[in-house]
C-alpha cells in the first residue's frame, strides 16, 4: 500500500482529512496528488503536507494507482472525460466520495472501467479515528475491495455495506455524526460553565468525558445500553440526569434529525 499513488480529485475538507490521516500513518507524501481550482489552497497544501498539486486533473490521473473523487456529484462527468484517457491506460482503482453518484452512473461514465469503490469517509479520518463505509458489487477477484480497505484502515475502522441503498443512512449517520457529537459536547460545556466552571476546565471534562466513553464502547463488546446502565444505577445522580433526557425525548430528537437529514440528502 505505501508504495501506490493515490491522486485526489478536489482538496475539500473530506479530502484534506483523508491526507492528513494517511501522512499521519506514515504514507509518503511524494505518493500523494491533490487536485483543485484553488491554486492558492494547492500551494498552501503543497507546503503544509508536501503533496504534489495540480489544477491539471489529467496530469495527476496519470500518476495514479488510486484516484479518489472527493468532488461535488455535478462535477464527476466532466472530471470523468477529463482523465478518461489515463484510468484506460493505467487501469487504478476509482474511489468516488461523491455522494449522490451510484455505481451505475459511475460505471457508464468510466466505461468499461470496473474497478469502482463507493466510499463514505468522515472527517475524524484526520486523526487515524475515522469511519468509512465501502461497497462494490464486483466479487473483488483483482482484490479492489482489499486494497480500498487496506487504504481506508490507515486512518481508521472500515465496514462493508451489503447494499449501495444504504449509502443515504451511513452520510446522516457517521458522515455527519461528528458534528452531532460536537454539538452534544458543545451543550454540555455551556451548561457546566453556566454552572459555574471556567471555560477551560468545562472543555477539558467534556471532551476527555466523551473520548473515554467512546474508548469504552469501543473496547467494551457490551451493549450501549448495558454500558449506560452500569454508569447509571437506580436511584443515583446520572439516573436523574437520563430520565431528565428521555422525558425531553432524546431518542425522538436523534431520530427526527437524521430522517430530516435524510430527506434533505435525497431532495
Amino acid at each position: 500500500m505505501q508504495n501506490k499513488n493515490i491522486t485526489f480529485i478536489g482538496s475539500g475538507h473530506i479530502a484534506q482529512s483523508l491526507i492528513v490521516g494517511l501522512i499521519n500513518s506514515n504514507f509518503a507524501p511524494k505518493n500523494i496528488w491533490a487536485t483543485g481550482i484553488n491554486t492558492n489552497k494547492l500551494s498552501q497544501l503543497a507546503a503544509t503536507y508536501k503533496i504534489n498539486t495540480t489544477s491539471d486533473n489529467a496530469a495527476a490521473a496519470k500518476q495514479a494507482d488510486i484516484i479518489i473523487l472527493a468532488v461535488a456529484p455535478q462535477l464527476v462527468k466532466t472530471i470523468a472525460s477529463e482523465i478518461h484517457d489515463h484510468i484506460q491506460t493505467k487501469d487504478p482503482i476509482i474511489i468516488s466520495l461523491a455522494a449522490g453518484i451510484n455505481y451505475k452512473e459511475l460505471q457508464n461514465l468510466f466505461m468499461p472501467h470496473s474497478k469502482i469503490i463507493l466510499a463514505m469517509p468522515n472527517t475524524p479520518t484526520a486523526v487515524n479515528a475515522g469511519v468509512t463505509a465501502l461497497f462494490t458489487p464486483s466479487n473483488n477477484e483483482d482484490n479492489t475491495l482489499t486494497i480500498a480497505t487496506k487504504l481506508f484502515q490507515l486512518v481508521g475502522q472500515t465496514v462493508q455495506l451489503a447494499s449501495e441503498k444504504l449509502f443515504n443512512i451511513v452520510t446522516v449517520l457517521s458522515g455527519c455524526g461528528p458534528a452531532y457529537f460536537y454539538l452534544m459536547m458543545e451543550a454540555l460545556q455551556e451548561a457546566a460553565m453556566d454552572m459555574g466552571l471556567d471555560t477551560e476546565t468545562a472543555r477539558t471534562l467534556t471532551v476527555q468525558t466523551a473520548m473515554g466513553a467512546a474508548k469504552m464502547a469501543t473496547i467494551n463488546q457490551k451493549p450501549l445500553s448495558k454500558l449506560r446502565q452500569d454508569v447509571s444505577p437506580p436511584g443515583g445522580v446520572t439516573e436523574q440526569a437520563i430520565l431528565s433526557l428521555k422525558q425531553n425525548n432524546i431518542e425522538k430528537i436523534f431520530a427526527e434529525a437524521l430522517s430530516a437529514a435524510k430527506q434533505k440528502l435525497s431532495s
